[in-house]
């Protein structure tokens, strides 16, 4: 007994437990916010919030029409709905918590993009001829002068460095933003919307151009 009374009175057991309690207390209070927000953002936009179960897990989605366009925006722990989305991204097992927004585009099916925060080291590649913005995002398209004309808006431009890390995708007549892990940030999470529409915009009107 005594034992036991002395390694629950040591200073780094209990450290260790009130370390454990304040993280908990942060998880939840950083869920009940991500909700909160979640829901004003519904109200303020006129979509519908929702859960919905995938597999055994939970997931909370957005959806309905913003700018005149079809958008859902889904976080999943699924490994169902992970397994749906491989076909965009690299093979992996794991079943952590992904954010996705997508939007539909009124574009060829063929016209694919990728844009993505990275850390150069050395020589950037020289997509758009701004230099801040070629040494942090990889940029690529099909065909190869899409990606060009569409970052030469200058909204385009000005809005891409406020982006976090994460990955666009434009495949199948739609624009794809993934993340790994929550985004609890209300105000950055409908930045990402206004940007993804205007990237869709940007990018319908470079395809009508050509086309």
């Amino acid at each position: 007994m005594d034992k036991l009374l002395k390694y629950i009175t040591d200073p780094l057991f209990i450290a260790l437990i009130v370390f454990i309690v304040l993280l908990l207390i942060f998880n939840i209070l950083q869920k009940l916010g991500r909700g909160r927000a979640w829901k004003q953002i519904a109200a303020d936009l006129g979509l519908q919030f929702s859960k919905h179960h995938t597999a055994t897990y939970r997931d909370r989605q957005l959806s309905g029409t913003y700018r005149n366009r079809q958008l859902t925006l889904i976080e999943s722990e699924s490994a169902e709905y992970h397994a749906d989305r491989r076909r965009l991204q690299r093979e992996r097992s794991q079943t952590n918590t992904d954010t996705d927004i997508r939007l539909k585009m009124n574009i060829s099916k063929g016209i694919k993009m990728r844009l993505n925060r990275v850390i150069t080291i050395g020589e950037a590649a020289q997509v758009t001829g701004d230099e801040e913005i070629d040494r942090h995002f990889n940029i690529t398209s099909e065909p190869d002068w899409l990606a060009k004309k569409v970052l030469a808006s200058a909204n385009i431009r000005q809005k891409l460095p406020q982006m976090k890390w994460g990955n666009i995708f434009v495949h199948d007549a739609e624009i794809l933003f993934t993340k790994r892990g929550r985004i609890s940030d209300g105000k950055y999470l409908r930045f990402l919307l206004d940007f993804l529409s205007d990237l869709a915009d940007a990018v319908e009107t470079a395809a009508m151009d050509v086309s």
